[in-house]
């Protein structure tokens, strides 16, 4: 699953008057009818309540309907621990980017012994980061945190083995 915004940011989204009608009608069938306060706070320039989070949300529930068991997952997160430590992780922004990540997980699949599609966008590495440090887990010394919270969801944390350790 893909990082996404706490519930109150959502409630903020649709409370806009900016938020499109169509949007907020999407999200009030994915979150139910949540009583939106007058008093919710106005949203930093630039954020935008998308397509793409609806499909997130819209997966999920999907998912949870066959009773399928989902976590979010942070490929940020993945990469900079699962990163070589000399090794800086560039922002989306930067047109390394991409080259960087494709290095990283190039590294992830030698240590497996298994070889990879190399990812034609941010979007695919990101999805590629979460399996290949999930798979690596199971391998190695490494662990598997899921961390729950009712509000919030369920979150997966493929975290490496303590270096020096």
């Amino acid at each position: 699953m893909f990082p996404t915004p706490k519930l109150a940011e959502f409630e903020a989204f649709t409370a806009d008057p900016q938020c499109k009608p169509h949007l907020v009608a999407i999200a009030r069938r994915i979150f139910g009818k949540s009583p939106l306060a007058s008093n919710v706070a106005p949203l930093p320039r630039g954020r935008l309540f998308t397509r793409f989070m609806l499909a997130g949300f819209a997966t999920h529930l999907a998912l949870d309907t066959l009773g399928v068991r989902t976590y979010e997952g942070y490929p940020y997160l993945a990469f900079s621990l699962w990163k070589p430590p000399r090794v800086e992780l560039p922002p989306k922004s930067d047109r390394s980017a991409l080259a960087v990540r494709i290095a990283i997980l190039r590294r992830l699949a030698r240590i497996l012994d298994i070889a990879i599609s190399v990812p034609t966008s941010l979007d695919e590495a990101d999805a590629a980061s979460l399996a290949i440090t999930t798979a690596l887990c199971a391998r190695s010394s490494g662990m598997a945190l899921a961390i729950s919270d009712a509000g919030e969801g369920q979150f997966l944390l493929a975290a490496p083995p303590v270096r020096g350790a």
